[in-house]
This record gives C-alpha cells, sequence and structure tokens, in this order.
C-alpha cells in the first residue's frame, strides 16, 4: 500500500512540473547569468534563431509594443513543435499586449500560459514595455525562446537568447550611492622614553633672582655662585647716579650767580 502511494505521489509530481513548464516558468530569461531554458532542457538538434524588435528610443513612462520570432529549431521539423518563452526587463515595466493570448506576467516576466504551435517554422509573440522615469538612459530586454519538439520530455528542445538595448529620454538619473564614512585610525600614544643606565633625568633647578631682580648667573663648574661681576654692576650704577646728582647741583648754583 505504501508504495502504491509513493508511486501516486511521484505519479503526481511529475504532471505537476510537466503542466508548470507548458504554463511558463519566470527567471530563466537570461537576465542572470547562467538561468535560462538550458537549465531543464537537454539542447539537441539544431539551434533555433531569436529575434527581438521593437521601439530602439522611448520617453520616460511611455510605452511601446515588441515583438519577439522564434525560427527554427526542433519544433520545425516536428508535427508537435511548440515554442514558449520567457522576457525581463532591466529596468521599467511588462505589461500585456491586449490582442495577444496565452500570455501572462510572472514575478515582473512575460511569459506564456500555453505553448504556441510553430507554424510555418516560427513562433511569434508580442508583448509591451513600459520606460521607467527613474534611468541611467539605457535599459535591456533580456528574451529566452525554447524550441521544442513537443513530445512533453525534456529531451529533443532546444533554445535560443537575445537581448535589446533601449534608449529612454526624459528620464531622471538614479541617486548616487551615499559612501561609507572613513573611520580614521586612533593614533597608539607614544612610548614614553627609556632612561640609558646611569643618566640624570632629574629635572635641572630654576634660577634664583638676583639683587637687582634680575636672573643670578648660573653656577661655574666648583658648584660657588659668582656674585662678582654682579657687584662690579651695582657699582657702576652707583657712582653714575652720584655724578648726575652733583652736576645738576651745581648747574643750580651757576645760575643763581649770575
Amino acid at each position: 500500500m505504501k508504495k502504491l502511494y509513493g508511486l501516486f505521489l511521484l505519479a503526481a509530481f511529475e504532471t505537476t512540473a510537466a503542466r508548470a513548464d507548458d504554463m511558463g516558468i519566470a527567471g530563466l530569461s537570461g537576465r542572470t547569468p547562467g538561468l535560462d531554458c538550458g537549465n531543464c532542457h537537454v539542447s539537441t538538434g539544431g539551434a533555433p534563431t531569436l529575434m527581438l524588435e521593437g521601439p530602439s528610443e522611448l520617453v520616460a513612462e511611455t510605452a511601446g509594443t515588441f515583438s519577439l520570432t522564434l525560427v527554427g529549431g526542433p519544433a520545425a521539423i516536428s508535427a508537435m513543435g511548440v515554442g514558449g518563452l520567457d522576457v525581463a526587463p532591466s529596468g521599467g515595466t511588462m505589461e500585456l499586449d491586449p490582442t495577444e493570448m496565452n500570455m501572462q506576467l510572472m514575478a515582473g516576466n512575460i511569459t506564456h500560459t500555453a505553448p504556441r504551435p510553430m507554424i510555418a517554422d516560427m513562433v511569434v509573440w508580442s508583448f509591451v514595455w513600459r520606460a521607467p522615469l527613474v534611468t541611467t538612459g539605457e535599459e535591456t530586454l533580456f528574451a529566452a525562446a525554447l524550441s521544442a519538439d513537443g513530445d512533453t520530455t525534456d529531451d529533443g528542445d532546444h533554445h535560443a537568447l537575445t537581448t535589446l538595448m533601449v534608449q529612454v529620454t526624459g528620464g531622471r538619473l538614479p541617486p548616487e550611492p551615499t559612501p561609507e564614512p572613513v573611520v580614521e585610525p586612533i593614533p597608539e600614544p607614544m612610548p614614553e622614553p627609556v632612561p640609558e643606565p646611569g643618566m640624570d633625568v632629574r629635572p635641572e633647578p630654576a634660577p634664583e633672582p638676583g639683587l637687582d631682580g634680575g636672573v643670578n648667573p648660573p653656577a661655574n663648574s666648583d658648584g660657588c655662585c659668582s656674585v662678582l661681576g654682579q657687584r662690579s654692576a651695582h657699582a657702576n650704577v652707583g657712582v653714575t647716579a652720584w655724578l648726575g646728582l652733583c652736576l645738576a647741583v651745581a648747574w643750580r648754583l651757576r645760575r643763581r650767580t649770575r
């Protein structure tokens, strides 16, 4: 009983996966490198050709109609050959073409709700893309399409990728990223100098004030302060003052005798 229940779950999973493929898958447009139809389908046989056409220039926030054409590949040589697509933009908004059938929006992408039969070795889809307001001035449409042989397996199919660049005018540039603050390193404190052995690191004593408010001369090599020069200076100052006083008195006496 458990074995039958397990087989039932496996069959249900495979059926769901097959239907998911038939109803389109988003995220395989090739916009992200390495993510496209080749992640699930084994590419065999001749590769198809994929062409994406539409306006090469749009004004910001205006829409244009684009067409995606798949030519050749395994679908062209199979009586049950079909095609599927996934289209994603670098910016702006994907919209459905009201004239189209079996198309849908899925996670911002345009994809199919049912595979489209290949007629005259080609499948053509149309969709609408609206240019963004905030743009660098150039946007890209990424498209992937699968040419499948229609046998409901992942073998015997082949995909193709293409892009289309559209110039967008009248838009607004995106804000520049805020630069990260630069953190200046905190300088490490300088180490205190280590005195050499035997070095006297005591501070020098402050000079003593002299007799006239000046600074005494430094000590001589014997360690005694020499005051001879200081006394001589005081004597010279006294003699000069005495001579000046005598001259002043003599000058006054002379004036009185006249």
